[in-house]
C-alpha cells in the first residue's frame, strides 16, 4: 500500500511523521511529533525551517491540539530543523519548553524564541513527560556540532536521531530503500569529523533497543536494517583528509574509483540525470548494480569527463557528495585525482 505523504505519518504508536516531500530537493527536513497515549501531552522533534512551516503546521493539526505540545526537542541549532520555532510558538502557547543542550540553547536563543529552555545536560539527560515516559537524551558532541544529541524513546524503541543516520538523495522514500546506504555515506563523509567521533556515539546508541531510527534528513530506518546502518556508520571513514596524501602519483587503475563515483551517483541522483553524468566518459554501466563493464585507457581522462559531468548535472551537493570518497581511493590505490575532485 501506497504511503500518502501529503499526510502526517503515524511510524509508531502515537508517534508521526510531519514533514513533506519536496520533489526538487535532495535534502529532506523530518519533523517528527510524540503523541503520549495516556496524557494527550505531545513533543515536537525538530519542527524544520521557516520556510516549511506553511506546510507542516497543518499536518500537525490534522493530529493534535497544538496546544498539547509541551516540548520542542531541539536536536541542535541548524536553522533547518528549528527556524520555524518562533512560528510555533505562537500557535502553542507560552508553556511550551525548549529542550536543548545548553550549547546549541544559547544559539537557537538569536532566532527569537520567546519560550523557557530546558537544558538537557541540568536534568540528567532525560525528558520525564506527565505520565512518566521517559525519553532519554544521548548526547553526540561534534555530530556535527558541539551540542549535538538524539532522543531514545523507551516505550516504543523510536530513536529520533537528529542529522545521524541522514541521508542525501533526490530519490527520497519515507523508509529507507536498498539505494540508501550510499545516500547515508554521501551527507556522512563530508559532514561528520572523524571515524573514532562517529564510532563513539554508534557504541553509545547501540546500548538501547531501537526499533525505528526517525534521522531529520532522509528516510526512516525500521526493524533488522537499525543494525546495519549502525555498524555501517560504526566503519564509516569521514572528515577531513590528510592534505599530504595527493603528492602521490600513480598510473593506477582508475576503474576503482569510477565505479565507487557510479555507485554513490546511483544512491542519490535519479537514473536518467547518472544516464547523463555517463555521457561521453566511453565507461559502460550496469544501470541495474554500478559495475561498470567497458572502461577505457585513458582512465584518468575518463575520471575526470565524469566528474565535469557529475558537477554540470547535480551541482554541488553531487560534488559533495562523491569529493572524500574519491580522495579516499586515491590515497588507497596510489593514484592521482583530477582536478575536478580534488578542489571540488
Amino acid at each position: 500500500m501506497a504511503i500518502d505523504t501529503d499526510k502526517a505519518v503515524e511510524i509508531a504508536k502515537g508517534i508521526y511523521w510531519v514533514g513533506f516531500y519536496d520533489k526538487g530537493a535532495g535534502f529532506h527536513c523530518n519533523p517528527y511529533l510524540l503523541i503520549d497515549d495516556k496524557t494527550g501531552e505531545a513533543v515536537l522533534f525538530d519542527p524544520g525551517p521557516v520556510t516549511y512551516y506553511e506546510r507542516l503546521i497543518e499536518k500537525l493539526k490534522s493530529v493534535v491540539n497544538p496546544q498539547k505540545i509541551s516540548y520542542i526537542v531541539l536536536h541542535h541549532q541548524d536553522p533547518d530543523l528549528c527556524s520555524s520555532v518562533p512560528r510555533f510558538e505562537k500557535i502553542i502557547g507560552k508553556d511550551v519548553k525548549i529542550a536543548a543542550a545548553w550549547r546549541a540553547g544559547v544559539l537557537i536563543a538569536y532566532y527569537g524564541v520567546t519560550s523557557g529552555f530546558y537544558y538537557v545536560d541540568e536534568h540528567n539527560y532525560e525528558i520525564r513527560l506527565k505520565s512518566g515516559r521517559l525519553l532519554k537524551i544521548i548526547p553526540t558532541p561534534y555530530l556535527h556540532c558541539p551540542g549535538s544529541i538524539v532522543t531514545y524513546d523507551k516505550e516504543s524503541g523510536v530513536l529520533f536521531s537528529s542529522d545521524l543516520f541522514g541521508g542525501f538523495s533526490f530519490n527520497w522514500s519515507l523508509y529507507a530503500d536498498d539505494k540508501y546506504p550510499e545516500a547515508v555515506k554521501a551527507f556522512h563523509e563530508p559532514y561528520m569529523p572523524a571515524n573514532y567521533i562517529l564510532r563513539g556515539a554508534m557504541e553509545d546508541i547501540e546500548r538501547h533497543d531501537i526499533k525505528i531510527i526517525a534521522p531529520q534528513h532522509g528516510s526512516i530506518i525500521a526493524d533488522k536494517d537499525v543494525r546495519f546502518y549502525i555498524n555501517l556508520l560504526k566503519n564509516l571513514e569521514c572528515g577531513k583528509m590528510r592534505k599530504t596524501a595527493f603528492d602521490k602519483i600513480a598510473a593506477g587503475n582508475y576503474k576503482v574509483i569510477a565505479e565507487a563515483v557510479v555507485k554513490r551517483i546511483l544512491g542519490v541522483l535519479n537514473i536518467n540525470d547518472v544516464k547523463k553524468v555517463l555521457e561521453g566518459t566511453n565507461i559502460v554501466v550496469d544501470i541495474a548494480n554500478g559495475n561498470i563493464l567497458e572502461f577505457p585507457s585513458n582512465g584518468k581522462e575518463a575520471l575526470n569527463q565524469l566528474g565535469l559531468n557529475l558537477n554540470k548535472t547535480g551541482g554541488i551537493f553531487a560534488m559533495i557528495a562523491t569529493r572524500l570518497l574519491t580522495q579516499r581511493l586515491a590515497i588507497e590505490n596510489n593514484l592521482d585525482l583530477p582536478d575536478i575532485f580534488r578542489f571540488s
